[in-house]
């Protein structure tokens, strides 16, 4: 369980003043003084801390340069991470539209000893559930090619072993809706972690 939030590291930056943080908190791209460097990394930055509940806030003084602070969640030292299965390991899917959030999934589920397999648009998920069984499937409910939701509508009764898990930037009355009428197991609400995606097929256990 999260026990607060800590300042991981203190970045600062001497050269031209950065604009705040744009809408939502994401950090914008910035091109340094001189023309060097293209902001990218601050971009990947904010990636890489929202995929583990953490942000970037950044303060910045005309003439004197600017201040970017990174925190992360701080976590109970005494928190596990637990595979939610009492006979072996569940086989994963995970289909998300962002190449950088798959790889940081597949990485962090390797560290545990957990393979998963990954899918960026609806016909290769499509194609991958008919070729080989599937325990759990997360979808984002954004998808450039559909709506995770109507993803599971459209696959209902065809795969009555899988639990569908929705993942989504908020937790909407049509979620709640689908979970209701069993079109889905569980939804949670982005950023994800390997910990949350867990968590929530650990809920879904709980509550059969």
């Amino acid at each position: 369980m999260y026990t607060g939030t800590a300042c991981l590291y203190r970045a600062v930056h001497r050269g031209r003043p950065c604009s705040a943080l744009g809408p939502g908190g994401a950090a914008p791209l910035v091109r340094l003084a001189g023309g060097e460097g293209t902001g990218l990394g601050l971009a990947l930055a904010e990636q890489i801390m929202m995929s583990h509940k953490g942000y970037i806030s950044v303060e910045s003084k005309p003439g004197v340069g600017s201040t970017f602070y990174l925190y992360l969640p701080a976590m109970d030292t005494e928190q596990k991470i637990i595979v939610p299965t009492a006979s072996g390991k569940y086989r994963i899917v995970i289909a998300d539209d962002n190449a950088k959030v798959l790889k940081l999934l597949e990485k962090n589920f390797r560290k545990i000893g957990i393979e998963i397999i990954t899918c960026r648009d609806v016909e290769k998920l499509k194609e991958y559930l008919k070729e080989a069984e599937t325990d759990v499937l997360y979808i984002d409910e954004t998808l450039e090619d559909g709506s995770g939701v109507e993803f599971c509508m459209s696959i209902s009764g065809k795969y009555p072993q899988m639990k569908k898990i929705v993942m989504a930037a908020h937790i909407t009355r049509e979620l709640a809706e689908a979970k209701q009428h069993g079109i889905i197991e569980g939804y949670v609400e982005k950023p994800v972690s390997e910990v949350t995606l867990l968590d929530a097929v650990r809920q879904c256990e709980e509550n059969v």
